[in-house]
């Protein structure tokens, strides 16, 4: 297993608008949910395996999202003002994406034995032990991100510069993608976080598309927590 550099001893540094707050917190969250499930999933059973799968595939869809947007966005900017500063952070990018295309493929693979009724046990096993590995790499490169990466954001770009990458990351997505990524986004934040997230999108989204997204919130919010939520909105 290779490891992946992370300075233990980092110092963490309170930013007023950290930049890797909302997603990392979101992809923490999401990585979780799919190592719970991958240890519950019942290998033997097709309907388990296809919730797996299903969950599988947002997950590592919301990934590969994410390390896009850092590597054409984030990164880019930054190395045009610190060249070299993301070198580190980009080769970590490509082991984790290897590690992630084989896990998904392996993912399929399961997939379609269950559904011919083939029992996967040995390899659910193995996929477990497999996304855990990813699992605490992801934890480690984001931890790195957060401490080394977001203070060199905040030393070479002004507020309103950080406010305008975000709008080009948004922009940069198609709605479909925006909601794999904020149905793992807003469970992993408090209420105050959720309202700022929920006005922002209410301001800019038609209104069809909003209410995808309140549909989408209805599925991974309790039904109190969505109602404090809008009724907040």
């Amino acid at each position: 297993m290779k490891t992946l550099h992370h300075p233990m001893n980092g110092t963490i540094v309170a930013h007023q608008n950290p930049v890797f707050d909302i997603p990392h917190k979101g992809i923490r969250y999401a990585l979780a949910q799919l190592s719970l499930l991958a240890g519950q999933t019942d290998y033997c059973a097709y309907a388990s395996v296809a919730k797996l799968h299903k969950l599988g595939k947002q997950v590592f869809r919301f990934l590969a999202l994410h390390a896009e947007h850092e590597n054409e966005i984030t990164f880019k900017y930054l190395d045009e003002r610190a060249p070299g500063a993301t070198d580190h952070e980009r080769d970590e990018h490509e082991y984790l994406e290897e590690l992630q295309h084989a896990l998904e493929q392996q993912l399929e693979v399961i997939f379609i034995l269950a559904s011919e009724g083939q029992d996967v046990s040995d390899l659910g096993r193995q996929f477990y032990q497999r996304f855990s590995e990813l699992h605490g790499l992801h934890l480690a490169h984001m931890l790195e991100e957060e401490r080394e990466i977001e203070p060199l954001l905040h030393e070479y770009f002004s507020n309103e510069e950080l406010q305008a990458q975000r709008r080009e990351i948004i922009s940069k997505n198609k709605p479909e993608e925006l909601l794999i990524m904020w149905r793992f986004m807003f469970p992993a934040h408090n209420h105050r976080t959720r309202v700022a997230l929920l006005k922002a999108i209410k301001s800019g989204a038609p209104e069809p598309f909003f209410a995808s997204v309140l549909g989408m919130l209805q599925e991974v919010l309790s039904e109190k927590e969505l109602a404090i939520l809008i009724n907040t909105v």
